[in-house]
């Protein structure tokens, strides 16, 4: 990223779940792009690392950013964001360390696996009020500030089961889907206050690294599943991180209510396609 393509210059962003994978990641593009970040997460080791990185990131364009005082530019905050009154304290601590907020970045989420007969209420419970609560409870904290900065923007990370569900993930596959219609009737309730709020869905994305995902996937898998996608491969964090500070910046001023697919084609390649690509690989 070149100093011509700081389109955060000036911003504060809070980005949740963000101690590791996807979410570290798009924190990261956000300090190179020349926002203060907040960087929530449940894992204080997983902040401290992710921190790290954004400075070390940040520091790249240190003649241009904060006068070289990049480490005041980031805040790690160790949280759990299960209760209204941890994410209102979120809020507070950016508005209180950076004097704005423009942007939060919702990419907490709950994985937890459960099939029809053995989920219970505490599971279904649980994974909601991570996934979908917790983004709406950060809208409504935020929305004070937002509304006091030109062009606040939402970003939502959903994914590719929404729409496509995985069998035996019932809680999970609802809740995304339960953020997009989130993602549209916030955008609906916000557009008049110059809110933007949209949603990126991923393919699968090598949220640990590349070299991780290889050595977690025998060969055979890793060519089933590189054979879905219609680019003939998975993503990487980064390529979603660009999309979400895409999505926060000016340069999609006029685009809200949105579920941008960052899915290399998995979502309009004919299955019967990747079954033949599959099997021809060798």
């Amino acid at each position: 990223m070149g100093l011509t393509e700081r389109r955060m210059q000036g911003r504060a962003v809070i980005v949740t779940g963000s101690g590791s994978g996807i979410g570290r990641e798009i924190a990261i593009a956000f300090a190179g792009a020349g926002a203060s970040v907040v960087v929530v997460d449940i894992d204080g080791e997983g902040v401290t690392e992710t921190v790290r990185l954004c400075v070390e990131k940040a520091r790249e364009y240190s003649d241009v950013a904060n006068g070289g005082q990049i480490g005041e530019k980031m805040l790690g905050l160790q949280r759990d964001i299960g209760s209204s009154e941890a994410i209102g304290a979120v809020v507070e601590a950016c508005v209180a360390k950076f004097g704005r907020l423009d942007c939060v970045v919702n990419n907490a989420a709950s994985q937890a696996i459960a099939d029809l007969e053995n989920i219970t209420e505490a599971h279904w419970d649980s994974v909601m009020a991570i996934n979908v609560r917790a983004a709406m409870l950060f809208v409504q904290h935020a929305l004070p500030y937002l509304t006091a900065q030109p062009g606040g923007s939402i970003v939502n990370i959903a994914s590719l089961v929404a729409e496509m569900p995985i069998p035996g993930r019932i809680a999970y596959n609802t809740s995304k889907a339960a953020l997009l219609g989130l993602t549209r009737s916030l955008a609906v309730e916000l557009g008049l206050r110059g809110i933007r709020v949209n949603a990126i869905s991923p393919g699968h994305i090598m949220s640990r690294g590349e070299a991780v995902w290889r050595q977690d996937n025998s060969v055979e898998e890793q060519r089933v599943m590189e054979s879905s996608y219609a680019l003939g491969r998975c993503g990487r964090p980064e390529e979603v991180a660009s999309a979400a500070v895409f999505l926060a910046s000016s340069d999609a001023s006029f685009i809200t209510g949105h579920n941008l697919l960052v899915d290399g084609g998995m979502s309009i390649l004919c299955p019967e396609t990747s079954v033949h690509r599959a099997a021809r690989l060798e």
